[in-house]
């Protein structure tokens, strides 16, 4: 699975920074330049070392601190960066001919958690809708979607956080943090409101309701649990 792979490779990788003296952060206009050279290139996707490069930059920009890393927590100049890299990841996506609605989305981060989960952050191109069924009427759709493994996983359902976004004549946008525990139950956490938050706000906020430091309780949840 890419994301357990991705969370080994950058524990292996913060290991090995952790023997050296050298500056663990990357260069964001190196990673933004290689970007670029991909689309004069004329590639016909990212090559899988950039994506890789470009994987461990934003986990490294997007430290909270609570982590079960050695990293010190992420600045503000950090957080930018990551922004800059993700939206430059998704205009070279498009740029190659990607979907914006694509369902697959790009890995931005991958953690663990007090030795007990791995979490993974897929942030897709565009707001897609929340469910791939076109029976189902939802007008809820999701930019970013955490989804927490237990350490033992062994398959089946994961517990998921959400950045939703719907829409209303009456109010325009309102964006919500949203919380999935079981495959037919929904929770709404938090409402913001037309105000999107930022990936950093929300990895905050969520990191916090797993480890049980600031627990988020349900404004509003449908659905039925088995």
């Amino acid at each position: 699975m890419i994301i357990c792979r991705l969370g080994a490779k950058s524990i292996e990788q913060e290991e090995e920074d952790d023997d050296g003296d050298g500056d663990i952060y990357p260069e964001i206009d190196l990673l933004l330049f290689e970007l670029d050279n991909v689309i004069d290139d004329d590639l016909k996707s990212i090559p899988d070392d950039l994506i890789y490069k470009c994987q461990l930059a934003l986990s490294i920009w997007s430290i909270d601190g609570r982590e079960d890393n050695d990293y010190p927590p992420s600045t503000s100049e950090h957080h930018a960066n990551a922004n800059r890299l993700m939206e430059k990841i998704r205009q070279t996506y498009i740029a190659l001919g990607g979907n914006e609605l694509d369902r697959e989305g790009f890995v931005r981060d991958a953690f663990r958690l007090e030795q007990q989960w791995i979490v993974t952050a897929v942030q897709y191109y565009s707001f897609i809708k929340y469910y791939d069924d076109p029976m189902n009427p939802s007008h809820i759709f999701k930019l970013i979607e955490w989804t927490i493994y237990p350490i033992d996983f062994m398959g089946g359902f994961a517990p998921m956080y959400h950045l939703e976004r719907s829409y209303s004549d009456e109010f325009g946008y309102t964006y919500v943090l949203g919380r999935k525990i079981h495959p037919h139950y929904h929770e709404s956490l938090i409402d913001f409101g037309d105000y999107c938050p930022s990936y950093m706000e929300l990895k905050i906020l969520i990191i916090g309701d797993i480890i049980g430091e600031a627990p988020l309780d349900a404004l509003i949840a449908s659905g039925y649990l088995e």
